[in-house]
C-alpha cells in the first residue's frame, strides 16, 4: 500500500529553520537547491519518488526557461520541497 502525499514548490527570500512537525513522524524539513536535491535525494529514494521529482525537475526548468524575462519568479536557489 502507498501512502498518500502532497507536496509543494516553494520559495523564501531567507534560508530560515524549517521545524519538523513530529507527532506528523515528519523528523527532517530543509530548504535545499536543485543540485542538492538532485545529490542528497535522488541518490537514495525509491523509484516513485526518483521519478516524481526527475519529472518535476524537467519541468521546472523548462518553466524557468519560459518566464526568464519575469523579474525572478523562479529563484534558483530559493527551491524547497516538503513531503
Amino acid at each position: 500500500m502507498l501512502k498518500k502525499t502532497h507536496w509543494f514548490l516553494m520559495q523564501s527570500e531567507n534560508n530560515s529553520v524549517l521545524i519538523p512537525q513530529k507527532e506528523e513522524n515528519i523528523l527532517e524539513a530543509v530548504w535545499m537547491n536543485r543540485k542538492e536535491i538532485e545529490k542528497k535525494v535522488l541518490t537514495d529514494t525509491y523509484a516513485s519518488i526518483e521519478e516524481l521529482l526527475k519529472t518535476f525537475l524537467v519541468a521546472l526548468n523548462t518553466l524557468r526557461k519560459i518566464y526568464s524575462h519575469s523579474a525572478g519568479i523562479y529563484s534558483a536557489n530559493s527551491t524547497s520541497l516538503i513531503k
